[in-house]
Parts: structure tokens; C-alpha cells; sequence
């Protein structure tokens, strides 16, 4: 009597005669029909559990595809959006932001520009990546498509598919403007959560030319002087300050880093600071 073979044995050796067939059609460049309408019999499924969905009357349409190729070389369209970041979603990472409104703009069936290359990737592009943990009313991310669609139209689009916390304020047409986005300089109003501060501690620093302030990255710990990243800094009664906050070339320090800083505040004051980001000025 014939050996009965266990069923991941049997489904192994069917991967691995569908897997040279599959390499045999690559060599030969035919295509693998798609699996709605006809079962490859690939061995993923096991026709007792898992059976693969057929489909009547359907076959794939390249229509779709085809009339995206043709509109390739058409003119293409950037657009400026600014958006709001608050509540709960300013716990999302910069990485994590970006995914969330790629794939906003896919759902909301937007046609994407990719780069070329190797590994293609959508043109969007954010103008600073905000500290996890703070709150914004002014972000800026800059966009690509293959299409011309009208303003209130695309901005309902993309707020449809966003979650709470994060809702499109103003879109731009920017594709006659020079590319790329130049920050210049953040505003922020950070509450201090009732820890009291000297007025003069904010004149000390804005009359000095030089205040290192210790920044740890991979490399480690070193020191960045804070002074010339300050456009100005005010307080505002009782328990608040605004700061402005100017960009160039060389090493940054976040918000809190300065406010640490500046009023000698040890990690456990500071983690109940609460910092707003509310204009960014961009050149």
C-alpha cells in the first residue's frame, strides 16, 4: 500500500514544480493568468479551508492602465497643502505621518508622480518633521500629480480620507512656483504647565551671543549654541512664552531642548510642557 504523504509535503513539492514554471515563463516573458479565473494550482491553497474566489464574466481591463500611461507625459500639477496636526494624532512619528497621507492620497484615487529609478517613490515632500508629542495648526507637505482637479474638490477629497486629528486648512497651486520648500523660521507657543520662570532669565539669554545647550544624537552628546536659532522669545502671563525659531545651515535644537535650557529645567519638569506649533514662515 502506497504511502500517504502529509499535506505540507504534498504542497511543498507543488510550490516548488509552480515556482520552476513561473521561473520558465519569466525566461520566456509570458504572463502568469491571474488566479480569479483559473486555479495555478500554486499550492497555497489547500481546497479544504482556503479555496481561491472565481469570478464569472470577469477578465482583467487594461483600459484604465493604458489611459494612465498616455497622461504621463501630460503637464504636471504641484500642489502646496497645509494642514493641522492635533489631539492624539501628535503621537504619529514623521515616518508614520508620511505613510498615513500616501496613502490618503491613493485612496482618494489621486494619480501620484513617482521618481524614476530603482526603487520609485511618490513626490511628496514635507517641510520639517515635527517633534512627536507636539501639536501643530500650520504643516506643509508639497505634492505631485499627473492631473489638474479643482481646489475645493481635491481638498474634500484627501479630508475625506484622513483621520481625526489631521484636516487639510488651505491648498495651493504652487506648479509655477520654484521647487522645493526653504523654511525659515517656527513659531510656537509653549504652556508651561504652571512651573514659574524670571523674566530675566529670557533677557540673560536673548543679550548674550553664545548659550550652549547639550544635544545628544548618534555620534553623542555635544553642544549647539542656541542663541543665533532664536529670532525672539516672550513671555506671556502667567505660565506661557513664545518662541520663534530661525533655520539655516548647521545642527538644530528642538523647542524643548531650548526651553530646558534656557530656564534650567531637569526631564521631570519638562514632561508636562505643552508645545503648539501655530505659523511657519517658508521663503
Amino acid at each position: 500500500m502506497d504511502e500517504v504523504l502529509p499535506w505540507e509535503h504534498i504542497k511543498s513539492g507543488i510550490r516548488k514544480s509552480f515556482l520552476k514554471q513561473e521561473w520558465e515563463r519569466a525566461l520566456k516573458g509570458k504572463v502568469t493568468p491571474d488566479c480569479r479565473e483559473k486555479c495555478l494550482e500554486c499550492g497555497v491553497c489547500d481546497h479544504k479551508k482556503i479555496d481561491p474566489i472565481f469570478h464569472k464574466d470577469w477578465a482583467p481591463s487594461f483600459v484604465k492602465e493604458k489611459i494612465f500611461l498616455n497622461q504621463m507625459p501630460s503637464v504636471i500639477k504641484r500642489y502646496r497643502i497645509t494642514f493641522s496636526k492635533t489631539d492624539t494624532a501628535k503621537y504619529l512619528s514623521h515616518l508614520e505621518l508620511a505613510r498615513l497621507f500616501i496613502r490618503a492620497f491613493k485612496r482618494a484615487g489621486l494619480k501620484l508622480v513617482f521618481s524614476k529609478g530603482y526603487h520609485p517613490m511618490p513626490k511628496v515632500s514635507f517641510a520639517a518633521a515635527l517633534p512627536v508629542g507636539t501639536e501643530s495648526f500650520h504643516e506643509t507637505v508639497d505634492i505631485e500629480l499627473y492631473e489638474g482637479i479643482p481646489m475645493p474638490l481635491l481638498k474634500d477629497s484627501i479630508n475625506q480620507q484622513l483621520p481625526s486629528g489631521i484636516r487639510v486648512t488651505l491648498l495651493e497651486d504652487i506648479t509655477k512656483q520654484k521647487k522645493g520648500i526653504r523654511l525659515i523660521e517656527t513659531h510656537f507657543l509653549i504652556n508651561l504647565n504652571g512651573i514659574k520662570i524670571e523674566k530675566a532669565q529670557i533677557e540673560n539669554f536673548l543679550n548674550t551671543d553664545h548659550f550652549p545647550i547639550s544635544k545628544e544624537d548618534k555620534k553623542g552628546v555635544k553642544d549647539v549654541n542656541a542663541r543665533p536659532l532664536v529670532k525672539s522669545m516672550s513671555f506671556i502671563p502667567p505660565y506661557s512664552i513664545n518662541l520663534i525659531i530661525k533655520h539655516a545651515h548647521g545642527p538644530e535644537l528642538k523647542p524643548i531642548d531650548i526651553i530646558k535650557g534656557v530656564f534650567h529645567l531637569s526631564d521631570h519638569h519638562v514632561s508636562g510642557i505643552k508645545i503648539l506649533k501655530t505659523e511657519q514662515v517658508m521663503g
